[in-house]
């Protein structure tokens, strides 16, 4: 998480996991962030079906074989 001070300088207050630049919480839309008592089990209006998460930088896991090896997967072989 980030805020603006008085002097409109950025500053980083919390750190979460994520990639880099995209928290975890925002790119599966976890609606439990920010409620006042955390609960188990993702909270989110997407329908999701599967979620592989891929141990790279932002831009790097486009170029990590495991990212193209399981999106090629589920484009062309994973069952519809």
């Amino acid at each position: 998480m980030a805020q603006v001070t008085e002097s409109g300088r950025l500053t980083v207050v919390q750190r979460a996991p994520g990639d880099g630049r995209v928290l975890r919480s925002s790119a599966l839309m976890d609606e439990r962030v920010g409620r006042d008592q955390w609960a188990p089990g993702l909270v989110t209006p997407i329908g999701w079906s599967d979620i592989t998460f891929v141990f790279s930088d932002h831009l790097e896991m486009t170029r990590d074989p495991s990212f193209s090896d399981n999106i090629l997967w589920r484009l062309l072989d994973a069952p519809r």
